[in-house]
């Protein structure tokens, strides 16, 4: 049961669990990198929800850009650690 949809999300009720599900995008990234000298990149950014900056992976939406609402989801890995980091994969490997 769908209890309030807006521009991005909808909030859902299914049984006795109450959710929120995007409404835009068609898959989800997050991106373990690793630099040449095997360190993992991570990012800061700041979260409303907790209200401070956490230190996180590089991650975002695949298919949440007008027009790219097919983007695969090692095309959004690429575009989101370039981003969010500045850096670029030289290989991506799937891990699940």
């Amino acid at each position: 049961v769908t209890l309030h949809s807006g521009r991005f999300l909808e909030l859902v009720r299914r049984g006795h669990w109450e959710f929120a599900r995007r409404t835009s995008v068609t898959g989800v990234v997050g991106i373990v990198a690793v630099t040449a000298e095997g360190k993992l990149i991570l990012v800061e950014q700041h979260r409303v929800p907790v209200g401070c900056p956490v230190i996180e992976l590089p991650a975002g939406l695949a298919g949440d850009i007008p027009g790219e609402e097919h983007e695969a989801l090692a095309t959004a890995a690429q575009r989101e650690l370039c981003e969010e980091t500045g850096y670029a994969a030289e290989r991506l490997d799937y891990l699940t």
